[in-house]
Protein backbone atom coordinates (compact mmCIF):
# COMPACT_ATOMS: atom_id res chain seq x y z
CA UNK A 1 0.00 0.00 0.00
CA UNK A 2 1.05 3.61 -0.98
CA UNK A 3 1.94 6.29 1.98
CA UNK A 4 -0.51 9.00 0.47
CA UNK A 5 2.04 11.23 3.67
CA UNK A 6 5.25 10.96 1.25
CA UNK A 7 3.12 11.11 -2.04
CA UNK A 8 1.67 14.48 -1.35
CA UNK A 9 4.98 15.68 0.29
CA UNK A 10 7.12 14.55 -2.55
CA UNK A 11 4.81 16.31 -4.88
CA UNK A 12 4.89 19.70 -2.54
CA UNK A 13 8.68 19.65 -2.55
CA UNK A 14 8.64 19.71 -6.27
CA UNK A 15 6.20 22.06 -6.79
CA UNK A 16 7.66 24.52 -4.39
CA UNK A 17 11.03 24.96 -6.14
CA UNK A 18 8.43 26.91 -8.59
CA UNK A 19 7.08 29.50 -5.91
CA UNK A 20 7.51 30.04 -1.65
CA UNK A 21 5.47 29.27 1.37
CA UNK A 22 4.12 32.77 1.31
CA UNK A 23 2.55 32.42 -1.97
CA UNK A 24 0.64 29.33 -1.08
CA UNK A 25 0.28 30.04 2.40
CA UNK A 26 -2.30 33.06 1.06
CA UNK A 27 -3.10 31.11 -1.83
CA UNK A 28 -4.72 28.67 0.27
CA UNK A 29 -5.58 30.44 3.60
CA UNK A 30 -2.99 29.26 6.29
CA UNK A 31 -0.37 30.55 7.84
CA UNK A 32 2.71 30.22 6.52
CA UNK A 33 4.22 28.35 9.69
CA UNK A 34 1.81 26.18 9.02
CA UNK A 35 2.50 25.43 5.37
CA UNK A 36 5.90 25.65 6.00
CA UNK A 37 5.22 22.63 9.26
CA UNK A 38 3.38 20.61 6.19
CA UNK A 39 6.67 21.48 3.89
CA UNK A 40 9.44 19.91 6.18
CA UNK A 41 7.18 17.22 7.01
CA UNK A 42 6.04 18.01 10.59
CA UNK A 43 2.40 17.95 10.28
CA UNK A 44 0.75 16.16 7.43
CA UNK A 45 -2.17 18.12 7.09
CA UNK A 46 -5.65 16.99 6.65
CA UNK A 47 -6.96 15.43 3.21
CA UNK A 48 -8.97 18.83 2.75
CA UNK A 49 -5.75 21.03 3.40
CA UNK A 50 -3.66 18.87 1.12
CA UNK A 51 -7.14 18.97 -1.71
CA UNK A 52 -6.48 23.23 -0.97
CA UNK A 53 -2.51 22.69 -1.65
CA UNK A 54 -2.96 21.03 -4.62
CA UNK A 55 -5.22 23.36 -6.63
CA UNK A 56 -2.84 26.48 -5.47
CA UNK A 57 -0.52 24.56 -7.23
CA UNK A 58 -2.75 23.68 -10.35
CA UNK A 59 -3.38 20.32 -9.80
CA UNK A 60 -6.22 18.01 -8.73
CA UNK A 61 -5.78 16.15 -5.92
CA UNK A 62 -5.65 13.03 -7.50
CA UNK A 63 -3.02 14.25 -9.64
CA UNK A 64 -0.77 16.12 -7.28
CA UNK A 65 -0.63 12.47 -5.37
CA UNK A 66 0.26 11.29 -8.91
CA UNK A 67 3.16 13.67 -9.47
CA UNK A 68 4.69 12.36 -6.02
CA UNK A 69 4.37 8.65 -7.39
CA UNK A 70 6.14 9.48 -10.28
CA UNK A 71 8.64 11.59 -8.80
CA UNK A 72 9.19 8.63 -6.31
CA UNK A 73 10.44 6.10 -9.13
CA UNK A 74 13.88 7.75 -8.91
CA UNK A 75 14.25 6.10 -5.71
CA UNK A 76 12.99 2.52 -6.52
CA UNK A 77 15.00 0.39 -5.58
CA UNK A 78 15.44 -1.29 -9.02
CA UNK A 79 17.23 -0.87 -12.56
CA UNK A 80 15.13 1.70 -15.23
CA UNK A 81 12.56 -1.36 -16.60
CA UNK A 82 12.20 -3.06 -14.03
CA UNK A 83 8.93 -4.25 -12.47
CA UNK A 84 8.59 -1.88 -10.02
CA UNK A 85 9.49 1.32 -11.60
CA UNK A 86 7.83 0.11 -14.67
CA UNK A 87 4.32 -0.38 -12.03
CA UNK A 88 4.59 2.86 -10.73
CA UNK A 89 5.30 4.57 -14.30
CA UNK A 90 2.34 2.56 -15.24
CA UNK A 91 -0.27 3.45 -12.46
CA UNK A 92 -0.68 7.23 -14.19
CA UNK A 93 -0.70 6.24 -17.78
CA UNK A 94 -3.95 5.73 -18.07
CA UNK A 95 -6.13 7.78 -20.46
CA UNK A 96 -3.24 9.44 -21.87
CA UNK A 97 -2.89 9.69 -25.66
CA UNK A 98 0.39 8.54 -27.11
CA UNK A 99 2.55 11.31 -27.06
CA UNK A 100 2.10 11.80 -23.58
CA UNK A 101 2.90 8.64 -23.06
CA UNK A 102 6.21 9.22 -24.69
CA UNK A 103 6.41 12.39 -22.62
CA UNK A 104 6.12 10.04 -19.66
CA UNK A 105 8.36 7.70 -20.96
CA UNK A 106 11.30 10.16 -21.30
CA UNK A 107 10.47 11.88 -18.12
CA UNK A 108 10.94 8.44 -16.26
CA UNK A 109 14.33 8.52 -18.17
CA UNK A 110 15.16 11.84 -16.77
CA UNK A 111 14.19 10.39 -13.17
CA UNK A 112 16.35 7.47 -13.08
CA UNK A 113 19.17 8.38 -15.24
CA UNK A 114 19.15 12.00 -15.15
CA UNK A 115 21.60 13.14 -12.56
CA UNK A 116 20.88 13.86 -8.96
CA UNK A 117 19.50 17.01 -7.13
CA UNK A 118 17.65 19.78 -8.06
CA UNK A 119 18.10 19.88 -11.72
CA UNK A 120 16.89 16.51 -12.39
CA UNK A 121 14.15 17.45 -10.57
CA UNK A 122 13.87 20.46 -11.94
CA UNK A 123 14.03 18.62 -15.57
CA UNK A 124 11.18 16.10 -14.37
CA UNK A 125 8.84 18.68 -13.37
CA UNK A 126 9.02 20.78 -16.46
CA UNK A 127 8.22 17.31 -18.25
CA UNK A 128 5.50 17.01 -16.00
CA UNK A 129 3.97 20.45 -16.83
CA UNK A 130 4.35 19.44 -20.70
CA UNK A 131 1.71 16.85 -19.88
CA UNK A 132 -0.24 18.64 -17.49
CA UNK A 133 -0.65 21.39 -20.19
CA UNK A 134 -1.45 19.13 -23.41
CA UNK A 135 -4.43 17.57 -21.16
Amino acid sequence: MEDIDILFLTAMKAEMVKTNQKTIAYAVGLSIPYINEIHSGKKKGSEKVRRRISKAFGYEYEDFLNLGRVLLVKEAPAEYGSPQSKEAVDSITTDLTPEQTKVLQDFRYLLLEGGEGVEAIKAAVSVLAEIKLSR
